[in-house]
């Protein structure tokens, strides 16, 4: 019996070892060179060249890193998006049109004839996809003065018509940001009676309307790098996403790349902050949610400051999005908040994912997955009688034991980065916990999404959120409009209360927050952040604003104070909710190649100088090879020590 029990773990790494690979074998159908589908951009053969002499193209390279296939498209068929026809197919088009890019106005195309006779090359420029009964055919001439999208392909009596073909022709002011363009069905998409971005919303009429759809439409995207320079070209379905922010006259929507459009994932390096993200099941052109009128910024810097605190978040970058060669504006381009978010940042089988969404007292799981084992976590701790006379968690090897079940560090540095936002709409909603399942020690973690309502949004007080007495209060928590059952039930506060029970979570929590006041959050980091996004979006602004007029700029300056004064509000509330004494200057310093930790929180920087409290030991450690021991005598690499007034103590190493 001992020697199986010394075995189990061997056999168990092995049977994760089998899944993963399997798993990883599922997507080999999908080619990926250079970032480029050899399965969608035409042949080299198949394009006209145009140099930068010729006065056309204003792009002398837009593809510099495209590879050239046989194939010359994706399987997207003229009628309805996929190829289920068991007749074959007419072959794809191998024609001579411009690619992808940026061309100068008045430049001139003809479409050309098909080489089989009896065959016609038919295409659109509305973003239908190409029929019989098309307008434009071979030997039409086509004078591109506006953006256009061009979608063609092969027709013959008594034969399925071929897969289709897209370019993207760039006319107007070239953007100095990457370029999502969509061709997508007019009907289906902005004026058919269902269309699904139908702006029908009718002030007074709350969160209702067409838009409200959760129909998935397909569509084909070209996704060109700043400058027009195509980067890949795929079919995908497309539908609308959000909550009331679909009344917008921008909307958010998703990307989702499906086997039935012809591309079951996109292989390539969406984010190049995070070169080791290459595969995406799904992403989001983001109009800036619930802050659509104030800013563009608010949610990804949130999600960006967390950077460095092992936080799960959705990366993002800014783009500007056309719909059939139509301007829409700058969106944010960011990751998905689902299953897949786990295989393409822990390569992860979705397969095998708890997913928990929370709202108020109910919930949200995720299909295949299970809240069962967070359930038997919460009834350990006495959920849901919520008796304050029952405090498991103050007994120190409890707190151990609960440390085998969630990632502490994970759920204190997310809490305490949106009690700092000032999040209003948050912990009863815009919450989701998450575990890899396939072995029974995975440890719970939470994902950080959706923070519309912190950074000031709500302006700078609203019924005390962003504090602690907020985020710990053991009843609900009224709204100024007079409801009781919004924003924080019990439910949702129940772990952090039950954790602040244990005197030495409570050290840990003030001291560890204190840090991030000095390091992550501090004015100067905050404003660092915001200038790098509104960088790439400052000139394309004012376009945005024509398009879509609406007064946000202010908003900015709004964030910009929020950044520079939260910090002492944050630390002030902090020593009056604890009350740990007056706090003092306390500098922790390493020397060397070593790291230091208070209460496992790693310092960012080699010297930081955060608050202390008098009434709240810190446990700090040395870590790495050559330690030599404290400035102030001490040898042993982890201590707890007691700070009252202004002190400096050196890792020496």
């Amino acid at each position: 019996m001992k020697q199986l029990f010394h075995i189990l773990p061997a056999l168990l790494s092995l049977l994760i070892g089998i899944e993963v690979l399997i798993s990883c074998s599922e997507d080999i159908d999908t080619v990926n060179i250079n970032g480029i589908s050899s399965s969608v951009l035409p042949s080299s053969s198949s394009i006209v060249q145009n140099s930068s002499s010729d006065g056309n193209n204003s792009s002398s390279s837009n593809n510099s890193n495209s590879s050239s296939s046989s194939d010359g498209s994706s399987n997207y068929s003229s009628s309805d998006g996929s190829s289920s026809s068991k007749e074959t197919p007419l072959p794809v088009p191998t024609i001579n049109l411009p690619q992808s890019g940026a061309y100068a106005s008045g430049y001139s195309i003809t479409i050309p004839a098909a080489t089989e006779q009896g065959t016609t090359v038919n295409c659109e420029t509305s973003g239908a996809v190409p029929n019989e009964n098309s307008s434009i055919k071979s030997n039409s001439q086509l004078t591109v003065t506006k953006n256009t999208i061009l979608q063609c392909a092969y027709f013959k009596a008594g034969k399925p018509s071929s897969k289709t073909i897209l370019r993207t022709y760039i006319v107007e002011r070239l953007p100095d940001l990457p370029i999502v363009s969509i061709a997508v069905d007019p009907v289906k998409m902005f004026d058919g009676p269902s269309a699904i971005y139908k702006n029908d919303y009718k002030p007074g009429a709350g969160c209702s309307g067409s838009f409200y759809s959760e129909e998935e439409i397909p569509m084909y995207v070209d996704f060109f790098e700043k400058g027009a320079d195509l980067a890949w070209s795929y079919p995908a379905g497309i539908k609308i996403h959000g909550g009331c922010s679909r009344k917008w006259p921008k909307k958010s929507v998703i990307v989702s790349f499906r086997e039935k459009y012809g591309q079951k994932n996109l292989n390539y390096k969406l984010f190049p902050e995070h070169p080791k993200l290459t595969k995406f099941k799904h992403f989001m052109l983001r109009n800036g949610g619930n802050n659509y009128e104030n800013d563009f910024i608010r949610d990804m810097l949130m999600s960006r400051l967390t950077e460095g605190l092992d936080i799960d978040y959705q990366k993002g970058r800014a783009v500007v999005v056309y719909y059939n060669g139509k301007y829409y504006g700058i969106h944010n381009l960011r990751e998905r908040t689902n299953s897949d978010y786990f295989e393409t940042n822990y390569n992860y089988n979705e397969n095998y994912i708890d997913l928990v969404k929370l709202n108020g007292d109910s919930k949200e799981v995720n299909e295949g997955g299970s809240d069962a084992d967070y359930e038997r976590i919460l009834n350990w701790l006495g959920w849901p009688a919520d008796n304050s006379s029952n405090k498991p968690l103050a007994d120190d090897n409890k707190l151990e034991q609960l440390k085998d079940w969630i990632d502490l560090d994970n759920f204190t540095n997310h809490f305490q980065s949106r009690i700092f936002y000032q999040d209003c709409d948050w912990p009863a909603k815009n919450m989701k916990r998450w575990r890899y399942n396939l072995y029974a020690r995975s440890k719970w973690r939470w994902f950080l999404y959706d923070t519309d309502h912190g950074f000031g949004s709500w302006g700078t007080e609203v019924n005390g959120c962003g504090t602690m007495q907020y985020i710990t209060s053991p009843t609900t928590t009224p709204t100024s409009s007079g409801k009781s059952d919004w924003p924080n039930p019990p439910s949702s506060t129940f772990l952090i209360r039950k954790l602040l029970e244990n005197q030495n979570y409570r050290y840990a929590f003030i001291n560890r927050f204190s840090v991030l006041l000095a390091t992550y959050f501090t004015p100067a980091r905050i404003k660092t952040k915001i200038d790098e996004l509104m960088a790439p979006i400052k000139d394309e602004i004012p376009k945005d604003l024509e398009r879509f007029p609406r007064t946000l700029l202010r908003d900015i300056e709004t964030i910009r104070t929020f950044g520079s004064n939260r910090q002492s509000k944050m630390q002030d509330n902090l020593t009056s909710f604890f009350n740990f004494g007056t706090p003092v200057d306390f500098t922790l310093s390493v020397t060397g190649s070593g790291k230091v930790f208070v209460h496992n929180l790693l310092l960012p920087e080699k010297s930081v100088k955060f608050k202390a409290y008098p009434g709240a030991p810190i446990t700090i450690r040395a870590e790495g090879a050559g330690f030599k021991g404290w400035s102030d005598g001490v040898s042993a690499a982890e201590r707890t020590v007691t700070i009252t007034k202004d002190s400096t103590i050196t890792a020496n190493f």
